[in-house]
């Protein structure tokens, strides 16, 4: 079953780096000023240049620009439901907290929130901030959140694999995975601090691991025309992308 499941979700990221609409996303594409696609290697993303075409804009500036500045920056991106764990995610952060760090931690939820979710929050946040979000998140608004966050936090309820941790690795931002299975391959693969279990505990050290980490870069070693799948399908086994129209 572990097997089947690991190579539905392999499958189902290639499909999804495929598809034209995430492709343009994340600048997997070939043509005049476009950037090489990525390598796999022993599982481990080779990025260099980053995939995405939306360039990052300063980080500090983007800090500033959220009402950012000066404090570690956990967030979530994306439409924030309850299958992306929000409140164990909030639940870790009060915990480093409670410690009384050095720096003040604080969580970010840039794009639109379920009610639910915001009731939730709201309702269970003591020591940490919570700064909202204003909706859907157009490309530039995206790349800003990116450039504003320290760790990306991604802890799904439901399988599949996520293109925010693509782009985190894309885009050299620490980053953590949790949840079910085939994130938490996905994180390893990538670089990501994957926690041992989904306990508050284990997701708070996850978190404090994450804030020092190195991000690994390597050159990449482009070939036209093709996405390489090491990781994904097994070694010298290659994918053609189409640019996307």
């Amino acid at each position: 079953m572990s097997s089947r499941l690991n190579y539905a979700a392999k499958v189902a990221m290639i499909r999804l780096l495929q598809r034209p609409s995430f492709a343009t996303r994340i600048g997997v594409l070939q043509g005049a000023g476009a950037p090489p696609p990525p390598t796999w290697s022993n599982g481990t993303v080779v990025l260099d240049p980053p995939l995405s075409t939306q360039r990052l804009p300063d980080e500090t500036s983007a800090k500033q620009d959220a009402g950012l500045a000066g404090v570690v920056v956990v967030s979530i991106l994306g439409e924030v439901t309850p299958r992306k764990n929000p409140a164990l995610i909030l639940d870790a952060l009060e915990q480093i907290m409670a410690a009384k760090p050095s720096e003040p931690w604080v969580l970010y939820l840039p794009g639109s929130v379920d009610p639910e979710v915001v009731q939730t929050l709201s309702s269970r946040a003591e020591n940490v901030r919570i700064v909202w979000g204003s909706g859907h998140l157009d490309a530039a608004r995206y790349a800003a959140a990116f450039a504003a966050s320290d760790i990306v936090a991604v802890v799904h309820s439901n399988e599949g694999s996520s293109g925010v941790l693509t782009e985190a690795a894309a885009y050299g931002k620490r980053a953590v995975a949790g949840g079910v299975g085939t994130v938490r391959e996905q994180g390893a693969a990538i670089g990501a601090v994957v926690p041992t279990d989904d306990s508050v505990d284990a997701l708070a050290a996850a978190l404090l691991r994450a804030r020092t980490a190195s991000v690994a870069r390597e050159p990449a070693k482009p070939v036209a025309g093709v996405l390489l799948e090491e990781f994904f399908l097994g070694p010298a086994v290659a994918s053609p992308v189409e640019p996307a129209r």
